[in-house]
């Protein structure tokens, strides 16, 4: 075999690892989208996967959301959805405009989190919301006012162990750099 042909071959491999990359996390994205315009959930066409006891882990979260909505009010109580996988990451907060917001979790979380980690995630998406901002220190220290700054610590190493691998891969430097920040913001 020719280096010139092992050569081809390697550029070929870098131009499809690239792709998935660079497109791979959008269209997956897209495809959650869709999927939650037509049947409801962020990751519905991977529906045979959901084990039984989805809708009580959602009305679980739901009852501590709506305890945070009478501690805490906001115009609109958020729906709670729990998903399998996003390319966004382990929990996170959806706006819509006339409509309830979304809090979108993570099984995973349900299941290798204990409650007060739990509740740190929770409260902290909706820190989101009752402070009306994107700021991610700020809603840390939201949480940190309900369960304590140690349980937000330890819930932020384990929700960062969850993120997408491709994510993680791509933006590690990144993401390392966003956890130290926020935890810095927490010890002040």
């Amino acid at each position: 075999m020719k280096i010139s042909n092992v050569l081809d071959v390697l550029f070929a491999i870098s131009i499809i690892i690239f792709c998935i990359f660079i497109f791979g996390p959008s269209a997956i994205h897209k495809a959650e989208e869709t999927s939650y315009k037509m049947w409801g959930r962020p990751d519905n066409y991977m529906g045979w996967f959901y084990p039984d006891n989805l809708n009580s882990a959602e009305q679980f979260v739901q009852k501590k959301v709506n305890k945070l909505c009478s501690d805490f009010p906001i115009p609109q109580c958020p729906e709670v959805r729990i998903f399998f996988w996003s390319i966004l990451g382990p929990a996170y907060v959806v706006e819509r405009q006339n409509q309830k917001p979304i809090l979108f979790l993570r099984y995973k979380c349900i299941e290798t989190f204990d409650n007060v980690e739990l509740e740190a995630v929770i409260n902290h998406e909706y820190g989101h919301l009752f402070l009306n901002t994107y700021d991610q220190t700020k809603a840390d220290k939201f949480s940190s006012e309900i369960v304590g700054k140690e349980k937000v610590i330890t819930a932020l190493k384990k929700t960062r162990k969850l993120i997408p691998l491709i994510i993680a891969i791509s933006q590690k430097s990144y993401l390392d750099n966003e956890m130290q920040k926020r935890f810095k913001a927490l010890e002040e």
